[in-house]
């Protein structure tokens, strides 16, 4: 659906305007964009310079409701975007879960090679220590040994999260000095002030997990994804939480995903996704997707660092405003297809947005 170009930042409710311009910097040629149902994209400033922060937004024509049904269908979500190798952990976590992972080949090329403070994938060093102790690296089905390792690392690490929260998240012993995933991650919710203020049941969340407020809706998934650019695949784990509390300012609607592990590039990552109800266009239902994203990287580090940080900023406006096009692109074909099958028009609400 494409939003009338006359429609005036006005119709953006004026707290979600004020927390744009305060926390995004969006100026008043941003949110007349947003309201026309454009996709805005801007690169924010860090106090960091391993850090690359992104804010993205855009007015989507679907219920709420809608959309946050797909999303958790993450398995799905993710393969819509390309992702091929891509699973959902189970309640408790286990190994069939992992099934469909596999390594890219130069990854098992590299861990062959890998030192505690010297290895091309980030590990803790017990872990780099047992793949060279009890691997058969000159055997004919090396791949399936490494590759089977791998995933019970994996599993051990989703394990000790459930268990002890961020005290589980494992150092990555890749280089020296090793780094701390666990501050990483404790710094990046501290970089996000505005969590405190307008979702405090998700930010204690994210700051004490596993004690987590019993509105908070979770889950934790695998991926293997391919960013292009001459980089290589990247194996992460992802905790996703949900707060819908009736409390939150304005019935927002909350969502952080907080990365657990990446076995390249990322030293932590915490992306926070915000859903609020826009006016109904023509009687039909829309909501603005707000989304937010810091990223810390070694990538960032080191003499050719403000070089590498001017192509990421460059690259990162663009390929985010395309990917929120192609959430709402799919997110409408899909809606108005679903309405036209169920034979109503596609401004119907859901019992959950008429509230």
């Amino acid at each position: 659906m494409t939003f009338a170009p006359s429609l005036p930042a006005q119709t953006i409710p004026t707290p979600l305007q004020q927390f744009l311009k305060q926390y995004a910097h969006f100026d008043e040629t941003d949110l007349r964009a947003l309201a026309e149902g454009r996709p805005v994209a801007e690169v924010s400033e860090t106090k960091v310079g391993d850090e690359v922060a992104v804010v993205g937004a855009i007015r989507v024509a679907v219920p709420r409701e809608f959309f946050l049904q797909r999303f958790t269908d993450i398995v799905q979500f993710k393969r819509e975007q390309a992702v091929q190798e891509v699973g959902k952990f189970g309640k408790p976590p286990a190994m069939k879960d992992l099934a469909g992972l596999q390594l890219h080949a130069k990854s098992v090329e590299d861990l062959q090679k890998c030192r505690v403070g010297k290895c091309a994938l980030k590990l803790p060093g017990k872990d780099i220590q047992q793949f060279q102790k009890d691997i058969s690296w000159a055997a004919p089905q090396v791949d399936d040994s490494v590759n089977r390792m791998f995933r019970e690392v994996l599993l051990k690490r989703v394990h000790a999260y459930l268990e002890s929260g961020n005290s589980g998240l494992a150092d990555y012993d890749d280089k020296k000095p090793a780094n701390s995933l666990a501050r990483e991650s404790t710094q990046l919710l501290g970089e996000s002030a505005y969590l405190r203020e307008f979702a405090p049941h998700l930010a204690e969340c994210l700051h004490l997990f596993p004690a987590c407020d019993s509105g908070i809706e979770s889950f934790l998934y695998w991926s293997k994804e391919n960013y292009g650019h001459g980089l290589k695949p990247v194996v992460s784990m992802t905790h996703v939480l949900i707060d819908r509390h009736p409390a939150s300012e304005g019935k927002w609607i909350w969502e952080a995903s907080k990365q657990l592990y990446a076995d390249h590039y990322s030293d932590g990552s915490l992306g926070v996704t915000l859903m609020v109800n826009a006016p109904s266009e023509n009687g039909k239902p829309s909501f603005y997707l707000i989304y937010l994203n810091r990223t810390r990287s070694d990538s960032l580090n080191g003499f050719f660092a403000f070089l590498v940080r001017g192509i990421i900023r460059g690259k990162a406006r663009g390929e985010l405003s395309d990917q929120l096009e192609r959430i709402r692109t799919r997110m409408e074909t899909q809606w108005n297809a679903e309405a036209a099958t169920a034979g109503q028009s596609g401004g119907r609400l859901t019992r959950n947005e008429e509230r």
